[in-house]
């Protein structure tokens, strides 16, 4: 055991970071970008009742304490957060001090702010190694490799399917891969359509799982506008996921994984709209 340091704390912050971004809050920590940071500190903002927590986003942010806080956040510059994404992306090792205490909220390391933090011991093991740092980015890897990767998987039910689009996608509608279910439906630009196959014949489809009707009434790719709703009644009623490509993002008129990438939508925010979403509706 050592005493606690300024440095020690950023050891600790990039330590827990390298666990919670595959924990709860992985849509706003994998691969963050400055609208994840800025859309997660506004959830923290929602649903935290530590004052503590409270603190340091009053500080960073000059909250007042009141209703108009969230629209503080939402306003604030995206460019401010880069330096928390190259930090936990590891493209710098110094970020700001200004930023240390939000880091520390985002990844709950405990004890935090700083001044806590100093007040207790530091212990090294608690620290990734950099065999497992290198067995961690391997497991990453191979996962990415995997998403891409089409199958014969269950000959007797789903031919030439994507892994990260339909099996997983099978799993979140809680389908048994098992199912004697005889009608289908694929994936089609911005829709599911019903399609006709009898589970054995080869057919080139490239996203196709059990029929789910309720999917293809209300599950659609839209390109949203400055009048799209995407809440109705303090309901989320829109959904969006990064492309295929990961050069943007789309849009989705139901929750659920997105049907090419397999991963899960996130609900969006004003934020989002405001960042993302269209011009004015033709």
């Amino acid at each position: 055991m050592t005493k606690n340091t300024s440095k020690n704390y950023l050891l600790a912050i990039k330590a827990k970071y390298d666990i919670e971004k595959n924990g709860d809050f992985s849509h706003f920590l994998n691969n963050p970008t400055p609208v994840s940071i800025k859309d997660f500190c506004i959830e923290i903002l929602k649903s935290s009742n530590s004052k503590t927590d409270l603190d340091i986003l009053k500080h960073f942010f000059s909250l007042k304490g009141d209703e108009k806080d969230k629209s503080i956040i939402e306003r604030f510059d995206n460019d401010r957060f880069r330096p928390i994404c190259n930090f936990f992306n590891e493209k710098t090792k110094k970020p700001k001090y200004e930023l240390h205490d939000l880091m520390a909220l985002l990844v709950d390391l405990k004890p935090r702010p700083l001044n806590k933090f100093l007040k207790g011991e530091f212990e090294p093991t608690t620290m990734p190694s950099e065999k497992e740092k290198e067995k961690e980015k391997e497991k990453e890897k191979k996962d990415d490799n995997e998403s891409t990767i089409k199958i014969n998987f269950l000959r007797k039910y789903i031919r030439e399917i994507s892994i990260a689009g339909s099996s997983l996608l099978l799993t979140f509608l809680g389908i048994n891969h098992f199912t004697s279910e005889k009608e289908w439906m694929e994936w089609k630009v911005d829709h599911f359509q019903t399609v006709d196959w009898d589970g054995k014949s080869d057919k080139n489809f490239k996203i196709i799982i059990p029929k789910d009707e309720k999917l293809i009434e209300n599950f659609k790719r839209i390109i949203p506008c400055d009048t799209t709703p995407y809440e109705k009644k303090g309901k989320a009623c829109l959904w969006y996921g990064k492309s295929a490509n990961g050069n943007e993002y789309e849009f989705f008129t139901h929750y659920g994984l997105h049907p090419e990438t397999g991963k899960t939508l996130k609900k969006v925010t004003a934020t989002i709209m405001n960042n993302y979403g269209k011009g004015p509706c033709q």
